[in-house]
């Protein structure tokens, strides 16, 4: 997958607030947090990427509605 992001944009809407303030801030108070930006940085580095996040409220996210939707198979029957 690597070489397929090869020297492109990436831009990145976000609904979750900690996510965009940790990449935007260079860092965030949750260690693993910061390694994962970490490990993002390096990659978008490594592969010439332009990166950008940006938040987004869960209203106005589209994609937010399908990962929220009850389905069966998130129901557990007692």
């Amino acid at each position: 997958m690597k070489h397929e992001v090869k020297n492109k944009r990436v831009y990145i809407y976000c609904d979750y607030q900690a996510v965009v303030c940790a990449w935007n801030n260079q860092g965030a108070k949750d260690l693993k947090r910061t390694l994962v930006m970490k490990d993002i940085f390096e990659f978008t580095v490594n592969e010439i990427i332009d990166f950008g996040i940006q938040f987004i409220s869960s209203v106005d996210n589209p994609a937010d509605s399908e990962s929220r939707r009850d389905t069966l198979s998130d129901s557990n029957v007692v």
